[in-house]
């Protein structure tokens, strides 16, 4: 997986972030997969208080997704830093491997072979963003990368 930063967290070295980001994919995305996956990261200043949120991932492509951008606020702690890469990456997983579809056009969601319809686009869909199953799937999984992560740079101090 090819990594770029732009932007600099605030609570975090940049190095880190590209340790963990390389850390999650190889947990997440298949070696074969992996290398033909780029991922632009971007911190921005105040991005919760501007959008309501704390990261979001984009799929370049959606008819073929292999390059993304994920958007984190610059503000967070180090372990929401984590966290929130982690379950960005997470999502682009989910685009790779094809679970996820996202019909930008259309207002439909596709989820493992399942479609959900949005009135409004990706934000709003006919089940609500807790209980899309895309989302419970990234927040399930942040906790276990993010800690597994800790630990593996625990180990390598």
């Amino acid at each position: 997986m090819d990594i770029t930063i732009y932007g600099k967290p605030s609570k975090c070295q940049r190095k880190i972030i590209r340790k963990a980001a390389h850390f999650y994919g190889s947990c997440l995305i298949s070696n074969r997969l992996s290398r033909n996956v780029y991922v632009t990261i971007k911190f921005k200043k105040n991005l919760f208080k501007k959008e309501d949120f704390y990261g979001v991932c984009d799929a370049l492509d959606l008819n073929r997704p292999r390059d993304f951008d994920i958007e984190i606020d610059a503000d967070l702690t180090f372990k929401q830093t984590l966290s929130v890469l982690a379950h960005e990456l997470v999502h682009v997983k989910q685009y790779v491997t094809g679970q996820l579809k996202d019909y930008n056009t259309s207002k439909k969601i596709k989820w493992k072979g399942n479609i959900h319809f949005s009135e409004h686009g990706y934000g709003v869909i006919d089940t609500s963003y807790w209980n899309a199953p895309w989302e419970k799937e990234a927040y399930r999984l942040e906790k276990t990368l993010t800690r597994k992560f800790m630990k593996h740079l625990m180990e390598a101090s």
